[in-house]
C-alpha cells in the first residue's frame, strides 16, 4: 500500500513541475512542497492524502490521484488535486 511520506514527489494539477516534500511543522502542516518558480515564495505549506483507489496511466508510467490542501497562514485552506508516481499495483515509485 502506498503511503506518502517526506521525499515523496508529487504533482500538483496546472504546475509545469512537481517536487519532493519536505517536512513540515507539527500542528501546522504535514510537509513543505517547494515550488520552482522564481517568485519569492519557494515552498508553501500543503497536507496532502491519496485519493485514487486505482493506478492511472500518464506519459507511460503510472500515477496516484492525490488531494493537496495548501495551508492558509490566517487565511483559508484552499484544495486542490494532484499526483504520485506509483508502480503498476499502487506501490510507492520515484521517477528517474
Amino acid at each position: 500500500m502506498l503511503t506518502l511520506q517526506v521525499g515523496s514527489y508529487i504533482e500538483p494539477d496546472h504546475w509545469r513541475i512537481g517536487n519532493l516534500l519536505r517536512p513540515g511543522l507539527e500542528g501546522f502542516c504535514q510537509y513543505y512542497l517547494p515550488t520552482a518558480c522564481g517568485g519569492p515564495v519557494k515552498e508553501v505549506a500543503v497536507n496532502v492524502e491519496i485519493t485514487g483507489r486505482k493506478p492511472r496511466r500518464r506519459a507511460g508510467d503510472f500515477y496516484l490521484r492525490v488531494k493537496i490542501t495548501f495551508v492558509g497562514d490566517g487565511e483559508p485552506d484552499t484544495t486542490t488535486g494532484g499526483w504520485t508516481p506509483c508502480d503498476w499495483c499502487g506501490e510507492q515509485r520515484q521517477p528517474q
